[in-house]
């Protein structure tokens, strides 16, 4: 008994997944309608959009023009990329030689500079953790993003 109800709930989900009878004019009728205006709208838009007009002539124009512009740009740009560049390179030479001559002038500017930032460090460290205690506490996901803003 059991093995002939299994059989008729499998016969029963294959009825449900065949297609509607053939004889479902309703449906077909919608579908052909549908099939001929997505057609006649597609011949509308292919004949419409394709037709040459002094209008898209112009455009092509005037992009083909702006294209060359571009292009004229970018070549002079790479052509005065290598002094540009030599231009750069002698500013960070320059800053360079002009930090080393500083420090060997003031090195008593420089260690009062770092026990300032140090004392300052250290001064704070109380604003530090109640800070980090209220942005962490009860929401770890939001650690990396706040860490980030904090201590860079």
């Amino acid at each position: 008994m059991l093995h002939a109800i299994r059989a008729r709930s499998a016969s029963a989900c294959l009825a449900a997944t065949d297609p509607p009878p053939a004889g479902n004019t309703v449906m077909n009728i919608h579908v052909r309608k549908f099939a001929i205006l997505v057609a006649a709208a597609a011949a509308a838009a292919h004949t419409v959009g394709c037709a040459p007009s002094p209008r898209s002539d112009t455009r092509l124009a005037y992009r083909v023009a702006n294209m060359a512009n571009t292009i004229g740009i970018v070549e002079d740009a790479e052509v005065q990329r290598p002094r540009t560049f030599n231009d750069t390179l002698g500013v960070w030479t320059r800053g360079i030689e002009q930090d080393a001559r500083k420090t060997g002038r003031h090195p008593e500017l420089i260690d009062q500079y770092y026990r300032f930032q140090f004392k300052r460090w250290n001064d704070r460290q109380p604003f530090y953790r109640r800070t980090l205690e209220g942005v962490f506490s009860g929401q770890p996901e939001r650690i990396e993003g706040n860490a980030i803003t904090l201590f860079y």
